[in-house]
C-alpha cells in the first residue's frame, strides 16, 4: 500500500516493488496498463538523479519522486508514452501510478509517504 500520510490518502493498494537494477530499469515496459488501485514503487537505494523513461510503455502515468525521508520532491502528471522525465531534485523512490491519480488525490512538495518497505 502507498499512502500519503500528510493528507491521509491511499494512492495505491496493490504495489509492485522494483528494488533490483533490472526490475527498476524495466518498470512498466511491455505492460498493458496499470489498474485503478495499482502502483509501481522503484527503490533506488540512495538519493540520486532519478529520471524515468517511458520507452515501450504504451499508456500515460502519473509519477511522484520521494527523497530518502519519503518526502515529495517532484511530481509529474500525464507522462506520455515514449518520453523522458527528469526532475531537478535528487530522489530515492519513484512512484508510478495510473493516469489521473494525482488529479483525484493531489500531493504537494514535502508531503510524507509510507509504503510496504517500512
Amino acid at each position: 500500500m502507498i499512502t500519503n500520510e500528510t493528507r491521509s490518502k491511499i494512492l495505491a493498494q496493490d504495489v509492485l516493488i522494483c528494488d533490483k537494477l533490472w526490475s527498476s530499469m524495466r518498470g512498466l515496459m511491455f505492460r498493458k496498463e496499470l489498474q485503478k488501485n495499482q502502483g509501481l514503487l522503484i527503490d533506488l537505494h540512495k538519493d540520486t538523479n532519478a529520471g524515468i523513461h517511458m520507452f515501450f510503455v504504451n499508456f500515460p502515468i502519473d509519477v511522484i519522486w520521494l527523497n530518502s525521508e519519503k518526502l515529495v520532491v517532484a511530481t509529474a502528471e500525464d507522462v506520455k508514452p515514449f518520453t523522458l522525465k527528469n526532475p531537478k531534485k535528487f530522489a530515492r523512490y519513484i512512484i508510478e501510478l495510473p493516469h489521473g491519480v494525482l488529479k483525484a488525490k493531489p500531493v504537494s512538495f514535502g508531503d510524507r509517504f509510507t509504503f510496504g518497505l517500512d
